[in-house]
């Protein structure tokens, strides 16, 4: 934009291959900002080895739930493949490093960009917690980036608002929506809890796989309740597992602003938590599915099956018919999950790689301590080398400014290992003031083992005086969970240091278990993308991700029916130029003219139809004061002068009128006014309908016809 580069998402697939940032690393380091949409892999999986590996220095522009739901997607995938084996593409660091520099911002909060005049604003789109609409605005031209986005309004989001970024000069979308079909999200959900029902029935198993934290709110919310109602009559298990799930949980819980309206409503009027998923288990580990035998019911991520507890579940549970995979989004191609949801080319059986992370064990162990040693003695002798350079130095500097001290330290006294301020010094002065550090002291020492520090836990017990038997008996308990807590807390943060490795197995996997895949992605369809695109109405059009079968009637479709100037698809990698000019030109209103308007309230502005005649404007005017350097802003501007014979026109409408906000205005005027088959009827006498070119009242001519005529007018007509 101007010379001024976006990075628009910065997404990779879930096979991580390196070969994908190709294009990326060829224009990373020209980037000047990144705007993330969503917090999957899809959108935002590159950002760690972009910014670490190619260059991509530039400001970072996300919602919150988009920044704090993004790292829990990086861990999980972290997690995920290093325990399937060598995995060196980021760092847990290396996304902690990149995260910590990311902006954060509400949705509708404009962000002027420092010293080039471009304007940012997110807005809701739906699909997942803290999805964005981008509209990047300059010079009165606006570029809206909208892919993935959802127009119906979701359990704990609302739909997308890009209904109302009308007229944009570019609108950048996604073709993935052409060829959706519209479904009802009730019946898939329905068709979902139907296959977990018989999968239960049947003393399955039913794996149901999602993602770390963005589609998989919505289907804990339908299996949290489907668990509710079984459990009156059952013994049936639910677990949502992952590296994550109980973080992501408790997370969610803080992000109420970017909620549904309904839950928000929820929230302050009952002072209720509705994202506690009271009857799931939350679980980071497959012991606690392992450990019950009843049939149980497992979300996970991811869709892929090519790391993680899915694979690991999938590989257990493929071989048996009673039980079932569900796959509620469509997963990325050339992987395991692509290869078991295709019901046509599915094979019998499968070979799966399983890794293995266990801890070194025999002579492996003191290997890796042998090299851990010399490593870490290379460091101190490389540090130490340092330090003693610039310690010699500074004795030198001090020995040539004393040659003698009148009061030295007793023996008896601390000594230190850097020279200390001395104030009785035969020296009047004191050249430099220098930090003081103890010397070192056997009774400091710090004792280690092979994993670090030994830790003396009573250091960190806590002393209560009991001030009665009772209250002592209960400070008690209470102090011994507190240390059983820190004891676990400790032994688990020890395990993650432990020098490990990966081992691997091949297995053959009869695939004999039913498979289901359900849309729930929570993204438009076809049919709603074209009303939405007749409403938005964009100038120039570009559609990104993929091409479909259907595209050519689509973008018949667009040049046809909705006018827009250019339509582009670019392929992978190809760029694509869309240069969008604006003609503005520059006109006086005279007195007069200004005087006689009758300005008309329209949302956050006043408007009003003008009629006049263009007259010439007037020449420069010479300073009073000779100062020539002064310069006329009016010369030469044309004016614009009262007509004397206006000529009669249409009324015009203006924004875009909603009857749901036309009835409110009627109730609070006291009419009665109720909505029926898409009509809204005012006073059982006048019926109001909506249609492309406009609105129409139906309705006897009659006083109270004319009345709701004149709100109408008032509200969103121009005369």
């Amino acid at each position: 934009v101007d010379n001024y580069r976006f990075l628009l998402d910065c997404g990779w697939n879930h096979h991580f291959d390196l070969e994908d940032l190709e294009r990326l690393k060829a224009v990373a380091p020209t980037v000047q900002a990144v705007l993330l949409s969503y917090p999957d892999i899809n959108h935002l999986g590159a950002l760690p080895y972009a910014m670490n590996y190619l260059g991509l220095s530039c400001p970072i522009y996300a919602t919150t739930p988009v920044h704090t739901m993004g790292q829990f997607f990086l861990y999980d995938a972290y997690e995920a493949r290093r325990n399937q084996g060598t995995f060196t593409t980021f760092t847990l660091d290396d996304v902690d490093q990149v995260f910590d520099t990311i902006t954060r911002i509400k949705y509708f909060q404009t962000v002027n960009l420092p010293g080039v005049g471009i304007a940012i604003t997110a807005f809701p789109a739906g699909h997942m917690l803290g999805g964005s609409v981008w509209r990047i605005t300059k010079g009165g031209e606006n570029i809206v980036y909208a892919v993935d986005f959802n127009h119906r309004r979701e359990w704990h989001l609302n739909s997308c608002a890009l209904d109302t970024l009308t007229w944009p000069s570019i609108l950048i979308t996604d073709a993935t929506a052409i060829s959706r079909p519209s479904i009802k999200y009730r019946d898939t959900i329905r068709q979902l809890l139907a296959a977990v029902q018989a999968t239960l029935d049947r003393r399955g198993n039913a794996l149901v796989l999602t993602d770390t934290a963005g589609r998989s709110f919505e289907i804990l919310h339908a299996l949290d309740q489907f668990a509710g109602i079984l459990s009156k009559n059952s013994n049936y298990r639910f677990f949502f597992v992952g590296s994550c799930t109980q973080a992501v949980v408790d997370t969610v819980k803080t992000l109420v602003d970017f909620l549904s309206d309904n839950l928000q409503a929820q929230i302050n009027e009952h002072k209720a938590t509705p994202l506690r998923f009271q009857n799931i288990t939350i679980a980071q580990s497959l012991d606690a599915v392992y450990s019950h035998a009843c049939p149980k019911v497992v979300i996970t991520a991811s869709m892929d099956l090519e790391a993680g507890f899915s694979r690991r579940l999938f590989a257990s549970w493929a071989d048996n018919t009673n039980n079932s995979i569900i796959f509620t989004c469509r997963p990325d191609s050339g992987t395991l999950g692509s290869l078991v949801v295709d019901s046509e080319n599915r094979p019998e059986t499968a070979e799966i790689l399983i890794g293995t992370r266990v801890e070194l064990e025999g002579d492996e162990l003191e290997v890796y301590r042998a090299e851990q040693r010399i490593a870490s003695e290379r460091t101190r002798k490389a540090s130490v080398g340092g330090a003693t350079e610039d310690v010699t130095l500074d004795a030198t500097m001090e020995e040539s400014d004393s040659d003698d001290e009148g009061n030295k330290l007793d023996q008896n006294q601390q000594r230190h290992d850097l020279m200390a301020y001395l104030p009785n010094k035969t020296k009047s002065t004191q050249r430099r003031n220098n930090a003081v550090f103890p010397e070192y002291n056997e009774t400091t020492t710090l004792h280690w083992d092979d994993y670090g520090v030994i830790v003396d836990m009573s250091r960190y017990r806590l002393d209560v005086i009991a001030e009665s038997n009772a209250q002592a008996d209960q400070q008690d308990s209470v102090i011994m969970d507190a240390r059983e807590d820190s004891d676990a807390i400790l032994s688990t943060l020890s395990q993650l240091d432990k020098p490990t490795k990966v081992e691997t197995e091949t297995i053959t996997v009869a695939i004999n278990c039913e498979v289901h895949s359900f849309d729930l992605e929570g993204k438009t369809d076809g049919e709603s993308m074209r009303r939405i695109l007749e409403h938005v109405k964009p100038r120039n059009l570009v559609l990104v991700q993929g091409v479909s079968e259907e595209l050519e009637a689509f973008l018949n479709f667009c040049k046809s029916k909705l006018g827009i100037e250019r339509i582009g698809t670019p392929a992978f990698g190809a760029p694509m130029e869309i240069t969008s000019g604006t003609n503005i030109f520059q006109v006086k209103l005279r007195e007069a003219l200004v005087s006689g308007l009758q300005l008309q309230s329209t949302g956050d502005f006043q408007v009003a139809w003008v009629d006049g005649i263009m007259a010439k404007g007037r020449d420069g005017y010479e300073p009073e004061n000779g100062n020539s350097n002064l310069i006329d802003m009016d010369e030469g501007v044309p004016e614009l002068d009262v007509d004397p014979e206006p000529e009669p026109h249409n009324v015009v409408f203006v924004g875009d009128l909603r009857l749901s906000d036309f009835k409110r205005i009627l109730i609070d005027a006291g009419y009665s006014a109720q909505f029926n088959r898409g009509m809204l009827v005012v006073n059982d006498t006048v019926a109001i309908v909506k249609r492309s070119g406009g609105l129409t009242l139906d309705g006897p001519l009659c006083e109270e016809y004319l009345a709701i005529r004149n709100i109408l007018y008032n509200q969103f007509a121009i005369a």
